[in-house]
């Protein structure tokens, strides 16, 4: 018997049928497969329960939590409390395709379709949708297309959302003329536009920036916000840490250069906000910081908050800051090597926080390095339960940490102080859970991670290189898409197609 593809999938000569088959194989038969995650900001996501992807056709899809009360998450108007299947998130019929798409805590949600449109639905007491109300927006609405918006008739091309749990919503877009423009809550300036109204239902530029290469922000209500542009930082919003750099704690509602401190000389070209502080990598590879040091999570050995950038360590390729509560902060350097600090509680076998960097490493005490390289690093959970997921080059999967849903896919529920390799991915087994399938091994390595949830009620995602799907850890509301609202320990397969 030949292989053959038909409208269930792949049909294997021993009689097995794949419906998750090579993405060409899907094309094929006219089939959308998944190709992206619900962007990961700053290496972490704080979406209650619930993940959505991006399918080959543009298309948006999700599963979840929906929240009766505002019918938010899906964008379909439904008041179901929760999805336990895949659902359409329902965009009308122009709607060109979706480029990225971003989850918020408070089932506030955003999408950058492909042309630079800007899409915004769910919760919206502080007007972050940004369509000239406060009410909940039932239905995807196209903040582009609204002429009040100062976005009417531009490119986005970048966009941000703040993580944490206190239903305080916030949009900040960067457009491709090289300004940004911000709507949603404001009690500190953080929309940059000079005042501090509580509400701003419209996006609004922030201050007179242009030339902006990038945005972020941090937290919810205690959120600051910041830019590059010209290779120079620039913060505004909430400062009660020191985390705007200004040398003070007091709060500014318009973008200030920050080029003090240890940033002196430098060219920033990444920031993030971390809690309640904010880090910058500057070009020639050193990462600063500065606002709460929080479980000493700065990384410098040293108590207290500082309100004036500081250079915490060199060499570093990229970093990853948790957006809120119990920080956590992982920099991948340059000779692939990987470094956390921060909240120990289930990362180490002390749960004293040492203030410095300490080195990741695989089961045994392998480095990750030149032969073992790293593509990319995510944060689960929140509060003290921490876990971290490192994805190499080769597919592999290595996780660690809080693990109290099974949330690591090692099949058990027990935490981890050491570094495992997640069961079924290393490399992706495909077809059952074990790692042979009628006597054959079908080698599927992970391409992405994505994570949701918070506390210890977290579920991890993984998309493989052939389009399928995974989660493991906490099925409440369906948040790891088990049918049955049940947590799973090891990665259960998601049907997509």
């Amino acid at each position: 018997m030949a292989t053959t593809i038909n409208s269930t999938g792949v049909v294997y000569p021993d009689g097995s049928i794949d419906t998750f088959a090579a993405n060409t194989a899907l094309s094929n038969i006219g089939l959308a497969y998944p190709v992206k995650f619900a962007n990961m900001i700053d290496g972490s996501n704080m979406r209650y329960r619930g993940m959505m992807f991006i399918m080959s056709d543009g298309s948006v899809k999700g599963i979840g939590h929906n929240s009766s009360s505002d019918y938010g998450m899906s964008g379909t108007g439904c008041s179901v409390s929760y999805f336990r299947k895949p659902f359409n998130v329902a965009f009308p019929s122009y709607f060109p395709g979706a480029k990225e798409v971003y989850l918020g805590r408070a089932e506030h949600q955003a999408c950058l379709d492909v042309n630079g449109e800007y899409w915004t639905w769910g919760y919206n007491t502080q007007g972050a949708c940004g369509n000239g109300q406060t009410n909940r927006q039932r239905a995807v609405w196209n903040a582009s297309r609204y002429p009040s918006n100062g976005i009417y008739g531009k490119t986005v091309v970048q966009a941000s959302l703040p993580a944490g749990t206190e239903n305080t919503t916030y949009n900040i877009v960067r457009t491709s003329d090289g300004m940004c423009y911000a709507a949603g809550y404001n009690a500190f300036g953080q929309v940059g536009n000079g005042s501090t109204a509580d509400v701003v239902n419209t996006f609004t530029r922030c201050g007179t920036l242009t030339g902006v290469t990038h945005v972020f922000t941090g937290r919810e209500r205690y959120t600051c916000a910041g830019a590059i542009a010209g290779g120079v930082l620039y913060t505004w919003g909430y400062n009660g840490d020191g985390q705007l750099g200004s040398g003070n704690s007091t709060n500014s509602s318009t973008p200030t250069a920050r080029t003090g401190g240890s940033l002196s000389g430098k060219t920033i070209v990444d920031a993030q906000s971390g809690y309640t502080s904010i880090w910058a990598l500057a070009s020639d590879g050193t990462l600063h910081v500065c606002g709460s040091n929080q479980d000493y999570h700065h990384g410098l050995g040293l108590t207290g908050n500082t309100t004036a950038f500081a250079q915490t360590n060199t060499n570093v390729r990229s970093f990853m800051v948790r957006g809120y509560d119990y920080p956590v902060v992982t920099i991948i350097k340059n000779d692939d090597t990987v470094y956390f600090s921060g909240r120990t509680s289930f990362l180490r076998q002390s749960s004293t926080n040492d203030g410095g960097w300490n080195q990741i490493l695989c089961y045994q005490g392998t480095a990750f390095g030149a032969s073992n390289p790293v593509q990319q690093v995510i944060h689960g959970g929140s509060g003290s339960y921490n876990s971290i997921f490192v994805l190499t080059t080769s597919g592999e999967v290595w996780a660690y940490g809080a693990n109290g849903y099974g949330t690591l896919g090692l099949g058990v529920t027990n935490n981890d102080v050491f570094w495992y390799q997640s069961a079924n991915f290393a490399p992706f087994w495909t077809g059952q859970t074990s790692n042979v399938w009628s006597n054959k091994v079908r080698i599927d390595p992970v391409a992405a991670m994505a994570c949701c949830g918070e506390g210890q009620e977290t579920a991890v995602w993984f998309l493989t290189s052939r389009g399928k799907v995974k989660a493991a850890g906490y099925g409440g509301d369906s948040g790891n898409g088990e049918p049955y609202v049940q947590s799973i320990s090891s990665p259960l397969r998601l049907d997509l197609v």
